[in-house]
């Protein structure tokens, strides 16, 4: 039997040491209102920033030679410039990432307009060109095949609306298209899994000892703060790592089997990794997990429980996201200004070695600037737990 005025007095004890706490008022009810903001802002300002380059660079487009009414019609309409390159070997110019589309078109002895785009699917820049360009078409389609069949084939009368026929070629294989639809999502997955793998071990360590009353033997033992902080954070980074390859493989492994029918072969997927990717992935997450473990541990230095640990542990979460999502984002490669960006310049290589676009050397100077910044967060936590 349930009293109702014990439970009461129960329900208002444990309510008055919540609101007492202010590290569990600003961790769950303060921060998630300012995170948000900041999420939608940063992806904002990003996607903004690539429209802005879109509109000022343009975009390179192969076109088969005698298509110059085309090219002019294009330019007229287009509200992107469009840089063009006369070309009868279309696929080797795309391939070889040359141009970021190829158009290719004829018109029949009827006066009806073929028209023929190719683009690679992989590439978020060749996509859009093709989908601008196509709009650009589809909309101003009559004006154009009006023009030129007045002008090639010499009707006189021109009908109501000409007939345009679009045909889109994707040149990539299925699976670089797997690649690049894969490499926007499972970067971001990689990182949460790596934050919930290093959490519980970096909490326990620090906090949970201080609650179960044994970490004060470590302190007073001859054993140096310094050494003591590596050494937990070296846990923390095995237990990370191998919490990610776990998962990473579970998932790998029900996806080659068919359980996600969306990334199966019957969603017109194939997804695989290659030894080289796999460990330059593995390579390229370790200063990040070194980063994850420091911030954490230096969160378990400063918690006095369990409990308030793992309220603190929200922030880091909330805070991986958002450099995380550049993965998602199209329009980012490694060799922008997102290279000084710390996690976020990994992402976006890893995203690029699924694609099969990596580049080396923002990776190297990402891994760089990622270790100078997991040096000073274990620097950070062992000088937090020289004041204990």
């Amino acid at each position: 039997m349930i009293h109702w005025n014990e439970t009461k007095l129960v329900y208002l004890k444990e309510i008055t040491e919540i609101l007492r706490n202010k590290r569990i008022i600003i961790t769950a009810f303060v921060i998630p209102l300012f995170i948000y903001p900041i999420i939608f802002f940063g992806m904002n300002f990003l996607q903004k920033f690539q429209e802005k380059k879109i509109k000022t660079d343009g975009y390179t487009v192969a076109v088969s030679a005698g298509a110059e009414d085309l090219t002019q019609f294009l330019e007229e309409n287009s509200e992107v410039p469009l840089r063009f390159m006369m070309t009868e070997e279309i696929i080797e110019v795309l391939s070889s990432g040359d141009a970021d589309l190829g158009v290719q078109y004829e018109i029949a002895e009827s006066g009806d307009a073929r028209v023929w785009l190719f683009f690679t699917g992989s590439e978020n820049d060749s996509i859009d060109a093709m989908s601008r360009v196509e709009n650009v078409l589809e909309e101003h389609s009559f004006y154009w095949t009006k023009n030129l069949t007045a002008d090639h084939v010499g009707i006189d009368h021109i009908r109501e609306k000409v007939p345009i026929e679009l045909e889109l070629k994707d040149i990539a294989s299925l699976k670089e298209k797997s690649g690049h639809k894969i490499g926007k999502i499972l970067p971001f997955i990689m990182i949460l899994m790596l934050v919930g793998g290093c959490s519980f071990a970096a909490v326990d360590m620090i906090a949970g000892e201080k609650e179960r009353g044994c970490f004060e033997t470590i302190l007073v033992s001859p054993i140096g703060r310094r050494s003591v902080i590596v050494g937990k954070t070296f846990v923390v980074i095995v237990t990370g790592l191998v919490a990610l390859a776990i998962n990473l493989v579970s998932m790998l492994l029900w996806m080659k089997l068919g359980i996600f029918e969306s990334y199966g072969q019957a969603g017109g997927m194939e997804f695989s990794i290659g030894v080289g990717s796999l460990l330059g992935i593995f390579i390229t997450l370790l200063p990040i997990t070194i980063i994850f473990s420091a911030i954490l541990m230096l969160i378990s230095a400063k918690a006095k429980t369990y409990q308030s640990g793992q309220t603190l542990l929200m922030p880091v979460t909330f805070g991986a996201m958002v450099p995380a999502l550049a993965a998602t984002l199209p329009g980012l490669t490694s060799d922008s200004f997102m290279v000084a960006i710390p996690i976020a310049n990994v992402v976006i290589g890893m995203r690029e070695m699924l694609e099969g676009s990596f580049k080396l050397w923002p990776m190297i100077v990402g891994n760089i600037i990622n270790l100078g910044l997991a040096a000073y967060l274990l620097n950070l936590s062992v000088k937090s737990l020289e004041k204990e």
